[in-house]
């Protein structure tokens, strides 16, 4: 799937391709959208080894976004 992607106030700055998954050989090049995750808070209970779980899938990207389960807070300062 690929979406062109522009900004407020951005009047003629060309639009920016932003696909999902790689291209393949012969596509057009263009940026590929990093995953985002969103974890539940029993699979968030212990954040390395979720960050652990998805590496496989996010390494790729060589980036992703997790965002944390609502009402997680910070505990790894005690």
């Amino acid at each position: 799937m690929v979406t062109a992607m522009s900004h407020p106030g951005t009047r003629g700055v060309p639009k920016v391709k932003v696909r999902r998954g790689f291209p393949g050989d012969g596509d057009t090049p263009c940026m590929v959208e990093a995953p985002t995750y969103h974890p539940s808070p029993e699979q968030f209970e212990d954040p390395i080894s979720y960050i652990a779980s998805i590496q496989t899938d996010a390494e790729p990207y060589g980036m992703c976004r997790i965002v944390p389960p609502e009402g997680w807070k910070v505990n790894f300062f005690h």
